[in-house]
């Protein structure tokens, strides 16, 4: 209670503190009004990203997965990956790999898979991309990215190691730690002879990031 030099008391006292109790009763009101808006805005739109992902024209495809949210439109952006366009493919690889908190997001241990698969995309810039998002979703992909460096596929096991050579970042908490290292050098050092001058070449620079 706050008591004035003349002995009188402040209105809100008096009154028994009701404008604290309206300013809160009106924080309350906003905060419900932004949460209900906030679903309304995500139930009405759906269907029309759904609608605009199945568009027959690819950069209405592509200008729909630039909106699409990391975490929550996470199997939409997987199923673009599978994409007739290979625009739309690479921002979805792309998408897939954003860390917008800093961390590797929701799922990225089901992204991994699916990433791994578009490494063996006939367009370059499909496979690079979705390089750069494993290396990106690092450690979430480390078994993944292991397995794939002993893949049958040439593209898959440069791949991988691209993408082990994108994972070390100190700046962004993304290094390699010697535990996680130490089944990972073998098998780079063994695709330094690989049949493949591009396996090699990304095993080399893996090896140079991660030692």
């Amino acid at each position: 209670m706050i008591v004035f030099s003349d002995g009188s008391q402040s209105r809100a006292a008096l009154n028994g503190g009701r404008p604290m109790k309206a300013r809160r009763a009106v924080v309350v009101a906003v905060v419900l009004a932004a949460v209900v808006s906030g679903v309304l805005v995500i139930v009405f739109r759906s269907p029309r990203v759904d609608a605009e992902l199945r568009d027959p024209n690819p950069a209405v495809r592509a200008a729909a997965v630039r909106r699409l949210n990391v975490d929550s439109d996470a199997d939409r952006l997987l199923s673009s990956l599978k994409d007739d366009d290979s625009d739309v493919r690479l921002l979805s690889a792309m998408r897939l790999g954003a860390r917008p908190s800093g961390k590797p997001g929701i799922g990225a241990e089901r992204k991994a898979p699916a990433l791994i698969e578009a490494l063996k995309d006939r367009h370059a810039g499909v496979r690079r991309a979705a390089a750069e998002s494993l290396g990106e979703l690092w450690p979430a992909t480390e078994k993944a990215l292991t397995e794939a460096l002993t893949d049958s596929d040439p593209r898959v096991r440069a791949g991988a190691a691209f993408a082990l050579s994108w994972a070390p970042n100190g700046m962004s908490g993304r290094e390699v730690t010697a535990a996680q290292a130490e089944p990972l050098l073998p098998l780079l050092h063994d695709l330094l002879n690989d049949e493949d001058s591009e396996v090699r070449q990304n095993a080399a620079r893996a090896l140079e990031q991660i030692r």
